[in-house]
């Protein structure tokens, strides 16, 4: 009896199991999928002679299809029977979701579509619209996916490097899907012309080896979201005529590979402000050229930025490019015996006006008895410091602010920084201390790039040695 018992309960889901297994199934009006198949094995096939009303019937319960679903040459105008399921996978290098050659198709809805794997193939529906699930299919099919000739594409899909030699880009392309690739030769101006429509890349941009001399021609394009298999978000490198990028509307860029990075290599391109709070706030890893910040005559919007002197700027300035150093050159070398610089008090309410720096404070063996900067938010530094002919004063990393031996100074606040491109130097400074709870303040909620360096120890170093004390302590 025992035995029958137990032999009844392995037998019975198999059976459940086998009903779920349908094979290779082409779709009727009189076909049947069990109500208890939430999931099914199978390659579906549906082909015209059905509508959408008797196939949300039949997949009524369905929840997850492992294997297929081809819609080819069918008589649907809409597909809302596939609403329900969160679910397709199957053979990684096959085309999990097909619908091909549907004449009076019009909308699917996939909205409950949340994991999928394998190729997405949407193809040749004339009447087709797919506007309202654009964002959906690049959150499924990142590049697995060939959509064209359709009523709207979700852009031009070019599933292929972008290369002007392989590649015809079509007339008014606001989005591309693809890598947007330039390598030696620059391509004629008719085809680079047609890239000035693009608002939105989902790909990488990569441009090496040209004789190019600006990427003007993408002045349009706002965002840019690079694929799990690009390393680079955007690479520039070896072109020796490239003065300038004028990416004059770009906003954003993201990658789907949490390690992707943005490399400029051997390039001697003058960036523009803006370009840098994009690049930074991107959360990659940026390398930067070499050629460092556009004077203000290559700089885009220049009249939102001030530079040169800091006692000449005007108090409306709020961004203000370029470094502020008050150094004595004793400082760098004696400890204890050398007359401070005097930094007046026109230039410390100078600096309380700037919401954004691009470049380094310096205070170095000053007089200043304290560095208030209470509306700073951003700081960007991108040019290593050694390249500026500041003379007696060295600087051996890449800083926003760096403060040295300045031996009367007592207080110092940035209460609104958000981001600090480089790090923060305390050293020497009298009777200033940074301590842990200074560090925990400034560095809680920070941009990942935000970090202090006091002493000859980081903030996180001083914060975990007071940790470990503490544990010790109990």
């Amino acid at each position: 009896m025992i035995f029958l018992i137990c032999l009844i309960l392995f037998i019975v889901p198999t059976i459940a199991e086998d009903n779920c297994n349908l094979g290779v199934i082409n779709i009727l009006n009189s076909t049947v999928i069990p109500e208890s198949c939430k999931e099914i094995l199978a390659r579906v096939r549906i082909s015209s002679g059905i509508q959408d009303a008797k196939l949300a019937e039949i997949f009524k319960n369905v929840r997850k299809i492992e294997g297929v679903l081809e819609i080819w040459n069918s008589d649907l105008i809409e597909i809302t029977f596939l609403s329900k399921v969160e679910e397709i996978s199957g053979d990684f290098l096959d085309k999990t979701l097909s619908i091909v050659n549907n004449s009076r198709l019009e909308k699917i809805n996939i909205s409950s579509l949340t994991i999928v794997n394998g190729m997405l193939r949407i193809v040749s529906n004339p009447l087709l619209n797919l506007r309202s699930n654009c964002d959906k299919l690049q959150q499924l099919y990142t590049s697995d996916r060939v959509i064209n000739n359709n009523l709207d594409n979700c852009g031009c899909d070019i599933h292929q490097t972008i290369t002007y030699t392989n590649t015809e880009i079509p007339e008014n392309c606001t989005t591309i899907y693809g890598k947007l690739h330039f390598d030696g030769a620059s391509p004629p101006y008719s085809w680079l012309k047609r890239l000035k429509t693009v608002t939105k890349l989902y790909g990488s941009l990569i441009v090496e080896n040209t004789n190019l001399e600006t990427l003007g021609f993408l002045e349009n394009l706002k965002e840019i979201i690079s694929d799990e298999d690009s390393a680079n978000a955007i690479l520039i490198q070896n072109n020796e005529y490239l003065e300038r990028f004028d990416l004059l509307s770009l906003e954003k860029v993201t990658s789907k590979n949490p390690e992707a990075v943005i490399t400029f290599n051997n390039c001697y391109a003058c960036i523009d402000p803006q370009f840098v709070r994009v690049l930074v706030q991107s959360n990659l890893d940026v390398w930067f050229p070499q050629g460092g910040y556009c004077d203000s005559s290559k700089i885009n919007y220049p009249s939102q930025y001030c530079n040169g002197s800091i006692l000449d700027i005007p108090d409306r300035c709020t961004k203000y490019i370029g470094n502020i150093v008050y150094a004595n050159p004793d400082a760098e070398y004696f400890w204890n015996e050398f007359n401070t610089t005097h930094v007046s008090s026109k230039v410390l309410e100078k600096l309380k006006n700037l919401e954004q720096i691009y470049g380094t404070v310096l205070f170095q063996g000053t007089d200043i008895e304290e560095l208030l900067l209470p509306n700073i938010e951003e700081m960007y530094q991108i040019s290593y410091s050694d390249s500026y002919s500041y003379p007696y004063t060295s600087f051996k990393e890449l800083e926003v602010i760096k403060l040295v031996r300045n031996v009367n100074l007592v207080k110092f606040e940035i209460p609104k920084l958000k981001i600090a491109m480089q790090q923060i130097a305390f050293e020497g400074n009298g009777n200033f201390t940074v301590d842990s709870e200074m560090c925990f303040n400034m560095t809680l909620g920070m941009n990942s790039k935000f970090y202090i360096k006091t002493e000859g120890y980081k903030c996180y170093e001083l914060l975990r040695l007071e940790l470990e004390q503490k544990e010790q302590t109990n």
